[in-house]
Formats: C-alpha cells, structure tokens, sequence
C-alpha cells in the first residue's frame, strides 16, 4: 500500500482491493467493488474502525492494512495483543490456503519424483487422498544427524478435492511410482511362496487339485508383485495364506 486512501483520492486498483476485502469481511452492504472510493467505501471503512478501536477517520493508511497476492491463512500471532507492534518488529505469520504435503525424499531417489506426476497420499487415520508432485528441488540439502547423515531434495505435492484433514504439519505416508508396468501378470505379494530350490514359486488353485508353478518377480508396488513364467494364465487363481 503506497498511498493513504481516503474521500477525493483519485481510482486506482488499490481502491479495489480495499473494498475487495472490505466486502469479503461483511462490511459495506451498498458497497460497489471497483477502483472508485465513493462515499459508501467511506461508510464501510468507518464501520470497519470502528469495530476494531481505531480512530474513525474513514482514511486507510500502510499502517492499518497489508495487500497480499492471494488469500492466506493466519498461522501465529507474533505481535502482543494491544501492544504497538515496533518498526521491523513480525506481526503475523501466514501461509497460503492450499493443502501442500512437504517431502524430504533422499537425492538417490529422485528419479522417483516427476513434476506433474500422480502419487498417493495416506492421511492420519488410515485415509488415503490422491495428490500430484508440484515441485521438485534442484538443489540437494544435507540433513540428520553426524552419525546419520542424509541428503535429500524438496518436493511439494498438492492435495486433491476431497483430502480431509483438520491436522496442519501431520506426518503422512506417500507412495511414489517407480515404474509402471502394463499387460503383465501380477499376484498378491502373500502369495508367494520361498522355493527350497531357491526362487519364489506360487500355489495355483485348480478346483480341489494344486500345485506350486515357479515364478520370476518383477515389479512390487500396491501389495502385488508382477510374475511370469511357463503355465501361469491371465484368470487362474493361486492361493494365499489364511488371515481373520
């Protein structure tokens, strides 16, 4: 905010915004929203001072108001109530209004992260919410402790409609994809079975008959496993241990 605004200042855009928020907080119901400041902008500010303890002088300068590009969420008050905040001295710490999900993913796995690529996000309480990777760093941070050192990168991923959560800086789980493997047989990862001969093998289920086939693994990702190998068809059913 450059100027004070008040009756008789000339249009502008900052005019707009004040009455955008203006009207966004309740004030000024014959209050037009435009870069005009008319005689009902001047009743909607003093209603506004007044409201709040200030003087109502219906002129609003930089020391009343902060413009910001976009709605924000106040996160922490800095200031002491009804304590005059000092020159440099913090008064609010905000963030934004849209549900981000931080991830410090370890540098030798970032091939994993796409920007624009779909992941999986487990919400606190067992939910699961989808979400898309919106950022990846390019610069390495190195994190843990002397003992335990790591290295890892940024990405932001946002949340998609419908991701409910009243938490704000809860830990999630989130699942990345790898690798994506089309037109391949796959079976629960509980399925296979440790071959004495060495290898992994699967019980394939005929009616009352079965048998274990040997399988070659593939690619593991969302409790299944990719097999192939000789007498393995799309449709049969293998069997998997017994869990209530």
């Amino acid at each position: 905010m450059y100027r004070t605004l008040q009756g008789g200042v000339s249009d502008g855009a900052d005019v707009r915004q004040l009455e955008s928020n203006l009207k966004a907080l309740g004030y000024g119901d014959e209050l037009t929203v435009d870069k005009e400041f008319t005689g009902a902008t001047d009743s909607a500010v003093r209603e506004w001072q007044d409201d709040l303890g200030l003087a109502v002088s219906g002129a609003v300068d930089s020391r009343q108001v902060v413009f910001l590009a976009g709605a924000v969420r106040v996160k922490e008050v800095k200031a002491p109530e009804g304590e005059k905040a000092g020159p440099g001295q913090p008064v609010l710490t905000v963030a934004g209004t849209r549900r981000v999900v931080h991830v410090d993913l370890e540098a030798d796995k970032q091939d994993m992260a796409r920007k624009g690529a779909k992941v999986s996000v487990e919400m606190p309480g067992g939910t699961t919410a989808a979400g898309r990777i919106a950022s990846v760093g390019t610069v390495a941070e190195s994190t843990g402790t002397e003992q335990s050192p790591k290295t890892t990168v940024d990405v932001e991923i946002t949340l998609g409609e419908g991701a409910e959560t009243r938490l704000d800086q809860a830990p999630v789980t989130v699942e990345l994809e790898s690798e994506r493997r089309k037109g391949v047989l796959s079976v629960p990862i509980e399925a296979l079975l440790a071959l004495k001969e060495g290898g992994f093998g699967v019980e394939v289920v005929e009616g009352t008959a079965k048998r274990v086939v040997p399988v070659e693994t593939g690619t593991f990702g969302g409790g299944r496993v990719e097999v192939g190998g000789g007498g393995l068809a799309e449709g049969m059913k293998v069997g998997v241990p017994f869990s209530e």
